[in-house]
């Protein structure tokens, strides 16, 4: 089990740097080398991926600012009853031309096999929705952001042309899971910042 971030300065047994590990009922610290993503930070995403211990971290907000972020996170040693494992923070930099989500805090996002296409045989997370500063909703209009975990690169996927069926409204605060029996990603709940209401909808 790891998680990261919170908004607050309380502490459960000074967890140092925000990344626990659960062992025989005991939560024990475990330190992130080298650089690390603020640790003040709320309403990000941490999503594991692939068999080894790794997740990638995106967005969230610090309370004053809303971020646009991508760190992956991954055991790096240790592990055993008498050695805590180690773990790395990478910071993933854009490059010229990837197309990236922009920042945004509440977003949902899922990990999931790619079977077919481009991406064939790697592991991709997608990220949909959340605020963005100011608070209103995220609106990636036709695109779905993609991030390939293989190439560690980010890209806007269209909706098929001639697709006039229904299609998720903005919103933040939704969940999304995959179900590999289906190969499909489903959505669900969620609401619009600006309205009363909370979404329902399945996609």
């Amino acid at each position: 089990l790891v998680g990261f971030g919170q908004r607050d300065a309380v502490r459960v047994r000074a967890v140092r740097d925000e990344v626990a590990r659960v062992q025989t009922s005991q939560l024990d610290e475990v330190v992130a080398r080298v650089r690390k993503p603020v640790t003040k930070l709320q309403r990000a995403t941490l999503t594991h991926f692939g068999t080894a211990d790794k997740a990638l971290l995106f967005g969230g907000d610090d309370g004053l600012a809303v971020k646009g972020e991508t760190w992956t996170l991954e055991r790096t040693g240790g592990g055993t009853p008498e050695s805590l494992p180690a773990w790395t923070w990478t910071q993933h930099l854009t490059a010229i031309g990837e197309e990236a989500p922009t920042p945004r805090t509440g977003h949902a996002a899922v990990a999931f096999p790619q079977n077919r296409g481009r991406d064939g045989g790697q592991t991709m997370v997608m990220v949909f929705g959340g605020e963005a500063q100011g608070g209103a909703a995220v609106d990636d209009g036709e695109a779905t952001f993609l991030f390939n975990t293989e190439t560690a690169r980010w890209r806007a996927v269209p909706r098929k042309s001639g697709i006039d069926g229904p299609h998720p409204s903005a919103r933040s605060g939704a969940s999304m899971t995959y179900v590999a029996d289906e190969h499909a990603v489903y959505l669900f709940g969620g609401c619009q910042p600006w309205a009363a209401g909370v979404r329902s909808e399945e996609h």
